[in-house]
């Protein structure tokens, strides 16, 4: 997928896609990374299908059991590249806010691209 703006990253399927290569490179399941992620794995399931949309508390679980960064997982580092100072400077700026602000952006975000797409 060509990444042509900031939501692109926020897209649950680009997202599942993502998940699913750290959880093969570390031997996992689809059901021991959901479990251990507190999540039910018929619910990554439907992130993979584009029936819903992680939020950014569950990805963060999903992270702490891969032992990754939110930021890693959404962004590869030749990607990390071709981001605008803009972007980057988004990202640098999402790390220093809670989990409950984190969720409250996402929120936000999704709402505003919704709109964006009625029009």
């Amino acid at each position: 997928m060509e990444v042509t703006n900031i939501y692109d990253y926020l897209d649950s399927k680009r997202i599942y896609q993502a998940l699913d290569k750290l959880r093969e490179e570390r031997g996992l399941t689809v059901y021991a990374l959901s479990k251990a992620a507190g999540v039910s794995h018929a619910t990554v399931y439907k992130w993979r299908d584009e029936k819903s949309s992680p939020s950014l508390y569950l990805l963060e679980s999903l992270c702490s059991v891969l032992d990754v960064s939110l930021i890693n997982l959404l962004i590869s580092n030749e990607e990390l590249i071709h981001l605008t100072e803009k972007d980057k400077t988004f990202f640098d700026l999402l790390k220093t806010l809670t989990k409950n602000q984190r969720t409250a952006i996402l929120a936000l975000m999704r709402s505003m691209q919704e709109e964006n797409l009625k029009k």
